[in-house]
C-alpha cells in the first residue's frame, strides 16, 4: 500500500479564497479588491447580520439566483460576525484605501476642468500618495491612475488574505460563489497558504499524473 500510486479524486473541489470569499481577479488585485471589500463585501455581511432571514430567503428564490445575498444559515451568524470583525480589524489599510479612492475621484469630478492637474496632488488623501498619477484620458476625462507595481508593494496587498479550501463534491448545489463566504466546516480541509505555493501545482498535476505517498 505504501507504494500505491495516488491521484487527486475527480470529485475533489479546490477553492481559492481571499478573506474567505471566492477569489477572482476583482478580489485579488489590491485596488479592485479594496473597492470590492469596502463597498460590496463588507456592506453585504453587515446587511446579512441585520437580517439573516432575508438573505437566506432571497438565496432560495429562483428569481433572485446570482444575487448578492449571503446563503448561510442563521445558526452560523456568529461566524459571519467574527469574519466581519476580522476584516474590519485586519484589512483596515484596504478599507482606508477604498475610501481614499472615492475621495480622490470626487476631487477630480469637482475640480478637473481640462487644465493642469498638478495643483490637485496635495489635496489627495494621504493613502494615495506615491501610488497614483492624475491624467486625462482620450475623452479628456480626468482619472486617477494607479501605479500598480507600487500598490503590490504597499501594506494594502498581503498574501495573508489568501487560503485554499478542499472538499469533495457533495452532489447538491452550492451557494453562489461571489456572494457567500466559505466558512470552516468539518467536511472541508483548510490550507492557510498563498496561491503561489508550489504544493498547489503538485496537487493539480495529481489529477492526471500519479503521485507516490
Amino acid at each position: 500500500m505504501a507504494d500505491e500510486p495516488l491521484f487527486l479524486r475527480s470529485k475533489a473541489i479546490v477553492e481559492p479564497l481571499v478573506d474567505r470569499f471566492y477569489a477572482w481577479f476583482h478580489t485579488v488585485a489590491p485596488v479592485q479588491a479594496s473597492m470590492n471589500l469596502a463597498f460590496l463585501q463588507v456592506p453585504m455581511l453587515e446587511s446579512y447580520l441585520q437580517s439573516p432571514q432575508v438573505h437566506i430567503a432571497a438565496s432560495h428564490n429562483p428569481e433572485l439566483r446570482g444575487g448578492f445575498f449571503v446563503n448561510i444559515g442563521e445558526e452560523q451568524s456568529d461566524q459571519v460576525r467574527q469574519l466581519l470583525d476580522d476584516i474590519m480589524r485586519d484589512r483596515a489599510d484596504m478599507l482606508r484605501l477604498a475610501d481614499a479612492i472615492a475621495q480622490g475621484q470626487e476631487l477630480l469630478r469637482a475640480n478637473a476642468t481640462g487644465f493642469d492637474l498638478t495643483p490637485l496632488y496635495p489635496k489627495l488623501p494621504a493613502e494615495l500618495g506615491g501610488l497614483v498619477e492624475l491624467a486625462y484620458d482620450t475623452d479628456n476625462q480626468a482619472a486617477v491612475r494607479f501605479i500598480e507595481p507600487l500598490v503590490y508593494q504597499s501594506p494594502v496587498y498581503t498574501e495573508a488574505r489568501q487560503s485554499v479550501q478542499l472538499s469533495l463534491e457533495p452532489g447538491v448545489e452550492r451557494p453562489f460563489i461571489l456572494s457567500t463566504p466559505r466558512l470552516p466546516s468539518p467536511d472541508v480541509l483548510e490550507l492557510q497558504i498563498p496561491f503561489r505555493h508550489p504544493g498547489l501545482e503538485a496537487l493539480f498535476k495529481a489529477r492526471v499524473n500519479q503521485r507516490r505517498p
